[in-house]
């Protein structure tokens, strides 16, 4: 920020007045200030935090550009916003390529807050191959994907210890949610299959 307001100062003569967006609620952001100060410089700008701004007006407005910000306003979940802003963008533009253009910016900005909950909501609308097409979303989805393959693993091995050996100790079970590579998932897999008892599956699980 300091930076440009240098150069809009060398270049036009003028201090800009500028507005720096947080798209983001997260420790991080919450404690960016207002301005930059090192040394004798200083650079004030506005500081908006999309998390606490109010949506309506935007809504209200029909200011269509700005749709892809209303998933990430508010308290409202993403996936009523999203819809609004959505029926937003198909009524305010005529052009079909600028109508998808805007979509794709809306739902990439809105995975940013659900990914799931936004592949799910474009993929019921019949939009996900806007989605598709952009690489962070692309991205997000893959981490969900990974996710869900890793906890369907972490089940199966909870129920197929059930079956041989009863009763799942919680400390096992614990130790088997904590992890986070599916190449052990895999390995205790064969391991139970080998495993005469819960002991011996047991020594199996990487150390705490």
């Amino acid at each position: 920020m300091a930076t440009y307001a240098a150069f809009v100062l060398n270049r036009y003569g003028q201090v800009p007045q500028q507005v720096l967006v947080l798209l983001r609620d997260s420790a991080a952001s919450r404690r960016v200030p207002e301005y930059f100060a090192q040394g004798g410089l200083r650079a004030d700008y506005q500081l908006v935090r999309l998390w606490e701004q109010d949506p309506a007006p935007i809504l209200t407005g029909g200011l269509v550009g700005l749709m892809p910000l209303v998933p990430l306003m508010g308290s409202q979940e993403v996936e009523g916003l999203l819809s609004a802003s959505v029926e937003a963008v198909e009524a305010g533009l005529e052009s079909s390529q600028e109508r998808n253009e805007v979509l794709a910016v809306t739902g990439l900005l809105a995975s940013l807050r659900d990914g799931q909950a936004v592949a799910e909501f474009f993929r019921r609308r019949s939009l996900m191959n806007l989605l598709q097409q952009t690489p962070l979303f692309q991205e997000l989805t893959r981490d969900i994907v990974l996710e869900t393959e890793r906890r369907s693993k972490v089940q199966t091995l909870l129920h197929q210890l059930g079956h041989r050996f009863g009763s799942v100790p919680e400390a096992v079970a614990t130790a088997l949610q904590a992890i986070t590579d599916p190449q052990i998932l895999d390995r205790l897999s064969l391991a139970l299959l080998d495993a005469p008892d819960l002991d011996t599956f047991r020594r199996q699980l990487p150390p705490d």
